[in-house]
């Protein structure tokens, strides 16, 4: 076929890309009217379809009946109005189709109240009290606990770190428990019936668990109360909480249950049949006492319901109330109001 010769259009005010010298069009004879790249193209100007060069709409042509202002954006640009935050941080992606599990809801915030409605306003500032210094567990579970506590007509909060366990009010701060590190065993776990505190360490001579009670007007110069020790266990992971006027604790991977007046540990009402399964926390409602735990990546929520004589019955398999998604693990379950 023989060549023609065309008359070849102006030339982009701009590259539309960055390529490489390598990969640009060479004429080879026949003037092409664009390339991208090493691909040229002919436009096919006609009268029918003419060739224009203008400037893109710089406002969209609509009638905005959105109830969120400022909906009206340039060109290929989607905006989405938020006048509420009230449903939380977390997400990254903005879907719509979601409803409302994402259209009040954010990606990150520091130092703001946004669980009002329509408002977000700035937190009451703080005074640093105490720094803590635990590290996150081999097993995952932080050192750091938090409970609320009254002491006396004192309202404070009672902070468990590790090897130092502290009350803190507006007062200021009361060492309640002061151990040793390298000398004595941390406080894995810590829970109060209003009176007295009650905690789980190892013994320091033997290494065995050991139950202690302390009352909360206490501080470190009050001397511990040993409730019990138990040869044969150490406690390398522990929760424990007061509830349905009893304690229940899980040391390892097995559940106890004994009074607050109690002075040897007694069988445990349930173990679970994996020794490396992590328990996270305990709580009540209505009938039965509910644990939550992990392995691996995989976390449950245990039911206990208790007998008639109000004791928890031994079980060989606990009861799986709630079971999360592979890879989401449970580190706090709390009941209120009937959920």
């Amino acid at each position: 076929m023989a060549t023609q010769d065309y008359d070849v259009t102006e030339k982009l005010p701009f590259p539309i890309s960055n390529p490489l010298s390598a990969t640009n069009y060479s004429l080879t004879g026949i003037n092409y009217d664009v390339a991208f790249g090493t691909k040229p193209f002919f436009m096919a100007i006609s009268d029918e379809f003419p060739y224009r060069r203008q400037t893109a709409p710089y406002r969209k042509q609509q009638i905005d009946q959105s109830n969120e202002p400022g909906e009206q954006s340039l060109t290929s640009w989607w905006l989405r109005s938020q006048s509420s935050f009230h449903k939380g941080a977390g997400i990254t992606y903005y879907d719509p189709s979601a409803g409302e599990t994402v259209a009040y809801r954010f990606t990150d915030s520091k130092g703001v109240d946004i669980w009002t409605k329509g408002k977000v306003s700035l937190l009451k500032d703080v005074t640093a009290t105490h720094y803590t210094t635990g590290q996150i567990r081999a097993n995952g579970r932080p050192s750091q606990y938090l409970r609320s506590i009254r002491y006396g007509s004192t309202d404070a909060v009672l902070l468990t770190d590790d090897y130092d366990v502290d009350k803190i009010s507006d007062a200021g701060e009361v060492h309640f428990i002061d151990y040793n590190s390298g000398t004595e065993d941390p406080v894995f776990a810590i829970c109060d019936d209003g009176t007295y505190a009650y905690w789980v360490t190892n013994d320091t001579a033997s290494g065995k668990l050991e139950v202690n009670k302390k009352i909360l007007t206490g501080d470190t110069t009050t001397p511990d109360t040993v409730m019990f020790t138990q040869p044969g266990i150490t406690v390398t992971n522990a929760v424990m909480e007061y509830v349905k006027e009893r304690i229940v604790m899980c040391a390892n991977n097995k559940v106890y249950e004994f009074s607050t007046s109690a002075t040897s540990l007694p069988a445990e009402v349930y173990a679970h049949p994996n020794t490396s399964y992590v328990y996270t926390s305990i709580t009540a409602s209505g009938p039965a006492i509910y644990v939550s735990g992990y392995n691996g990546n995989k976390s449950v929520i245990h039911k206990f319901t208790l007998s008639t004589a109000g004791a928890m019955p031994t079980l060989t398999s606990a009861i799986t109330a709630a079971e999360m998604p592979e890879g989401e693990l449970i580190h706090k379950i709390y009941y209120y109001l009937g959920f």
